[in-house]
């Protein structure tokens, strides 16, 4: 069979389902092609048996290649990891208005659907009812997810974007339960203005210690977790948050960090020594600053082992192959 992908870029969404898992396929012997994007005049010269994408395929704004290559034999597969309609208070909402519908029409258009669990399947099948759960996994073999020691300084971390400002909201009047650092990541030139008002809730306006890391590409974004000892994840109450993967659990155990998490899907449940569920920060940030280094280390490792056993790319990939292959 041959295999083709759709990546415009190395961003963070393709890199975990479509780049680093075909990769992982092409060094198993396996005939895979990545395209940039598929305009309608290129359809003729695409020279594959199955053609997948994240949500939108480039170059098909008007909806018409994915009929194009579905008449030529091509099978055409649709991968989603997050829902398409936006709360009002994410800061990209507005700019997403315009795609959200082309999401859709792309999860309708499709052969089949990928998506990372249940919950998201249930808001594409009304769309298209050829849907296939392929979890987020974790190429553990990577440089970038080896477990590294606890830095000297105690530090607790967020390794997450701007667009969890709403998320980060959660935890306002928490922080000062914690005495050693803290540590925010992924700051770039175009969100500033909302990671300097996330950084202003865990520094408590400045007064508690506190770094801010400058965003890293996705070859490398693992690395964060070398400076922090601890990591957190809240997460809002929204449909859309509720549609969201476990990815960031996967992150903190692959690098052997626990990880303090908001009581709801997609985080809960996940049955872990290493993974801690939250319905209250000021508490939660309370209980890491009572860990020893010992505890931290040992419920780290523990994750860890739960991310080789459940979540590594060389696991999940099994199934993602049997469903191109029509076996799945």
């Amino acid at each position: 069979m041959k295999i083709g992908y759709v990546s415009e870029r190395d961003g963070g969404v393709d890199y975990h389902r479509l780049i680093r898992p075909f990769e992982h396929l092409a060094a198993q012997g396996h005939e895979v092609t990545r395209f940039n994007a598929i305009p309608l005049a290129n359809v003729d010269a695409v020279a594959v048996d199955v053609v997948v994408f994240n949500r939108f395929l480039a170059g098909d704004e008007a909806g018409q290649v994915i009929p194009a290559l579905r008449a030529r034999g091509v099978k055409v597969i649709c991968d989603v990891d997050d829902y398409w309609v936006l709360p009002s208070s994410h800061i990209l909402y507005r700019e997403h208005k315009k795609v959200g519908p082309n999401i859709a029409r792309s999860v309708e258009q499709a052969d089949a659907v990928w998506v990372t669990h249940e919950a998201l399947a249930q808001r594409c099948r009304p769309l298209n009812p050829n849907v296939s759960i392929v979890p987020n996994a974790i190429a553990l073999q990577d440089e970038q997810w080896q477990v590294t020691p606890l830095p000297e300084v105690r530090t607790i971390g967020y390794i997450a974007g701007a667009t969890h400002l709403p998320d980060m909201a959660l935890t306002v009047g928490a922080w000062r339960g914690w005495t050693g650092n803290r540590l925010l990541c992924g700051l770039n030139d175009s969100n500033r203005q909302e990671f300097t008002a996330m950084a202003a809730m865990m520094s408590d306006h400045g007064k508690l210690p506190f770094q801010v890391g400058t965003a890293m590409d996705v070859w490398n974004y693992g690395k964060f977790y070398d400076h922090i000892s601890i990591a957190v994840a809240p997460l809002a109450d929204t449909a859309f948050n509720r549609c969201k993967s476990n990815l960031k659990i996967l992150e903190a155990g692959a690098k052997g960090r626990p990880i303090f998490v908001q009581a709801m899907h997609p985080y809960f449940p996940f049955k872990s020594d290493g993974v801690i569920h939250v319905t209250d920060w000021k508490r939660a940030i309370a209980q890491a600053e009572a860990m020893s280094a010992d505890e931290i280390t040992q419920r780290g490792a523990a994750l860890r082992a739960d991310i080789e056993r459940d979540w590594s790319m060389d696991g999940v990939n099994v199934n993602r192959l049997q469903l191109l292959l029509g076996n799945g």
